[in-house]
């Protein structure tokens, strides 16, 4: 399969499991992956925080209590962000369901 195909695939992907985790934006900023979760309904804070450890990725919360999720992303390719994007939800997903939490 052509490696653009293979990419909007993942992006597919990425879309449906950001909507299941409650993600309500994915943006590119100097160099970084900056994930930003619903105020409300998202996954419990110690699960995103041992995802973000694991990835070396930096766990904040903005005004209002919104997490936000940084990841360093500037010596990837766009097919290896996706990738990373992918395995980051995934895990959570699988956590998620491990402990029951709802999202």
């Amino acid at each position: 399969m052509p490696a653009a195909a293979e990419n909007l695939l993942k992006v597919a992907q990425i879309k449906v499991l950001a909507g299941m985790l409650n993600i309500s934006s994915i943006s590119e900023e100097k160099g970084d992956v900056i994930i930003r979760f619903n105020k409300t309904g998202h996954p419990e804070s110690s699960l995103i925080l041992a995802v973000s450890r694991k990835h070396q990725c930096k766990l904040t919360m903005a005004a209002g209590k919104q997490l936000i999720l940084t990841c360093r992303t500037s010596t990837r390719t766009g097919g290896a962000r996706l990738d990373l994007l992918l395995e980051l939800f995934n895990e959570l997903n699988g956590l998620v369901k491990q402990n029951d939490s709802p999202v």
